[in-house]
């Protein structure tokens, strides 16, 4: 699908990505896979990183933005 959103995790060395189908992928670029989750915000917008908390905003009513902890996926908020 179409990666609308990216972001480098240094602390974890993964790579976030999030697109169109309102998936967010958790890339192990030395092992090439990724683990996937759906956050619940429909198409993604954005992605932000601080402190291996990533913040993923959506297009879903009126526009979501939800906190995750990594790598569990734990929602904070």
């Amino acid at each position: 699908g179409v990666v609308r959103a990216l972001v480098w995790l240094p602390e974890q060395e993964r790579l976030a990505t999030a697109g169109a189908d309102g998936v967010v992928r958790l890339w192990d670029l030395d092992a090439r896979k990724a683990e996937t989750w759906d956050p619940g915000v429909g198409p993604v917008l954005a992605l932000a990183e601080s402190g291996g908390r990533v913040a993923v905003a959506g297009e879903a009513k009126p526009w979501a933005v939800k906190l995750f902890r990594r790598p569990a996926g734990d929602r904070l908020g």
